[in-house]
């Protein structure tokens, strides 16, 4: 070994050792608060079965899933696709409803899980007449229904989870099987 290796040994040492602990502990904060701000744990529930949950309660009424032959021609919709209508019974109790944002997951044995947001209506007009929300409505004080709309693949399968997403509950979120 050469003088100054010999010499700097420590240091160079110190550096070797430093440098990855400096890194992690830089980067753990931010990893650790992206996955407290992502939903990524799921509580189960049945169909049907009342859940409380963001200071809400919960409770899928129906499912309804329009094949694409069944849809209307002005719809808006692209071809190939299905219409799977989700009615939520919302019972906020005392305070105001929660915000929250819908997910339909399906989950096929051996394939990826795939998931698709609501339509919120802006898009495709299905003609169901719905004169409920499509989505929550954080100023509702009483109990309320509401019907979450998704266009789907007309290929998705019947394995399928409506995920219910509240942001103060984090990294919780409500997963009904459908």
């Amino acid at each position: 070994m050469s003088g100054w290796l010999r010499r700097n040994a420590i240091a160079l040492g110190a550096v070797v050792v430093l440098v990855p602990a400096s890194l992690f502990v830089s980067f753990s904060s931010d990893w650790l608060s992206y996955w407290q701000q992502r939903a990524s744990s799921p509580v189960a529930v049945d169909r049907g079965a009342d859940v409380g949950f963001g200071g809400a309660k919960w409770r899928v009424t129906e499912v309804q899933r329009i094949r694409s032959t069944e849809l209307p021609a002005d719809a808006g919709a692209p071809p190939g696709t299905d219409a799977v209508v989700v009615s939520v019974a919302v019972s906020p109790g005392e305070a105001t409803a929660p915000g929250c944002l819908f997910t339909l997951e399906e989950t096929r044995e051996g394939a990826e899980p795939r998931s698709w947001s609501a339509d919120t209506g802006a898009d495709i007009d299905l003609g169901l007449g719905l004169d409920v929300p499509l989505s929550c409505d954080p100023e509702q004080t009483g109990d309320y229904t509401l019907e979450a709309v998704f266009v789907v693949p007309a290929d998705t399968g019947d394995a399928l989870r409506l995920n219910v997403e509240v942001v103060d509950e984090l990294p919780r979120y409500l997963s009904v099987t459908l």
